[in-house]
């Protein structure tokens, strides 16, 4: 009996720290991968990260050639994180953190190639009735591509939020204001050269689509729907003040400064002391010069 227990005494003292050899062991555990919406957060921290790092470095930076360097060096380009959010998100179009990281390249880079194809996932999965649509509305006029059109019209009409349509329709007036501009030069109605350099900057196949619009007719549309804001949207709040009072300033420009209509009538006085009137050199070519010290 003791011989027995020695044995198994000295079994255990010769044995590996993990148990004999033949002894089970427990599956070590995996590591969880990360949700979307975990990596989505994680992108973002990056990048929020990034951008204080380099508005420290530029802080320190007591030269012009240092803060240069700087902005090389450490600066963090959104169209490098763009393609990564747009990766994430066209994993899964519907899942819990593709909106966010559409959104994400939508309203930081917009200028990015990714940003054209980021509005188009938005639009074609559904996200126009999405509860902060609104807030791409300022950013996705700039991608400037035949679905920012969609986009916006989409959110005017199918989102449940008075503030996000009235965002759409004050966002879309200006496209559709700027459309007319760009189909009128598309057309030659303007420098000789913009024509080239709007296709370049379009694309083809949108230059075309442009140069059969109708002008006029796509700048009264855009009126129509600034007053539609200032009627139904005058108290939404934007940048600056409110939907109603940029929709009334716009429609004030269209109808009074636009290129061919009648300039208001000033008074003042010129440099001399004189009083004058705008309407007194009626028929003359006129330079007004604005100025003044702050």
């Amino acid at each position: 009996m003791y011989q027995s227990v020695l044995g198994c005494l000295a079994a255990l003292a010769l044995a590996p720290a993990g148990g004999f050899p033949d002894e089970p062991r427990p599956p070590a555990k995996a590591d969880k991968p990360a949700s979307p919406a975990e990596r989505y957060q994680a992108l973002r921290k990056e990048y929020e990260n990034a951008q204080k790092a380099y508005s420290d470095a530029m802080q320190n930076a007591k030269t012009e050639e240092e803060q240069t360097k700087v902005f090389q060096e450490k600066y963090p380009k959104p169209g490098d994180f763009a393609r990564r959010f747009l990766a994430l998100a066209q994993e899964d179009p519907r899942g819990p953190a593709a909106f966010d990281a559409l959104a994400w390249v939508v309203k930081n880079a917009f200028q990015a190639p990714e940003a054209k194809p980021a509005l188009a996932m938005l639009l074609a999965n559904g996200y126009a009735a999405h509860e902060k649509a609104g807030e791409l509305c300022p950013t996705a006029v700039i991608v400037y591509a035949p679905d920012t059109e969609k986009f916006l019209r989409e959110v005017l009409e199918k989102n449940s939020r008075a503030d996000a349509r009235g965002k759409a329709c004050f966002h879309l007036a200006g496209f559709l204001k700027s459309k007319a501009t760009v189909a009128g030069n598309l057309q030659g109605k303007g420098d000789a050269e913009a024509p080239a350099r709007l296709e370049k900057f379009l694309g083809k196949e949108y230059a075309d689509q442009l140069r059969g619009a109708d002008p006029a007719k796509v700048t009264a549309e855009a009126e129509a729907l600034y007053e539609r804001t200032a009627r139904e949207f005058a108290d939404v709040e934007s940048g600056l003040g409110t939907l109603g009072e940029s929709a009334r300033a716009e429609l004030f420009e269209m109808r009074n400064l636009a290129v061919g209509k009648v300039a208001p009538d000033i008074e003042g006085e010129d440099i001399d002391g004189k009083r004058f009137k705008l309407s007194d050199y009626r028929g003359k070519v006129v330079v007004l010069d604005f100025w003044g010290h702050w």
